[in-house]
């Protein structure tokens, strides 16, 4: 059986603007989704990626770690946390594995 389901996200509300921190050559999200899966060299998330048992990232927990990270470093580069928006439904599917270390 195939997990079947859709997520979507979003770098900011509607009324906001997605952040960009220059010293990380991405925007606030991207940087973050890269981190989760140990696919940067430089910034405060290096060697902070999604936890996973069977080292497969799943949807949820990629989208959930971006949750959890964006708003810290929101605070950390300009002040004042922000908050990505994401939804979904259906069961939780993988994404890709985990590089090895």
């Amino acid at each position: 059986s195939r997990a079947q389901g859709h997520y979507v996200i979003g770098a900011s509300a509607a009324t906001q603007q997605a952040q960009e921190a220059a010293q990380l050559k991405h925007g606030l999200l991207t940087y973050t989704l890269l981190a989760g899966m140990k696919a940067v060299k430089d910034g405060p998330l290096v060697g902070q990626n999604v936890i996973s048992s069977d080292k497969i990232v799943n949807v949820r927990d990629w989208f959930g770690y971006a949750q959890d990270k964006v708003p810290l470093l929101t605070k950390l580069y300009f002040g004042e946390e922000q908050f990505i928006e994401f939804t979904g439904c259906g069961e939780s599917f993988p994404v890709l594995p985990l590089p090895e270390e």
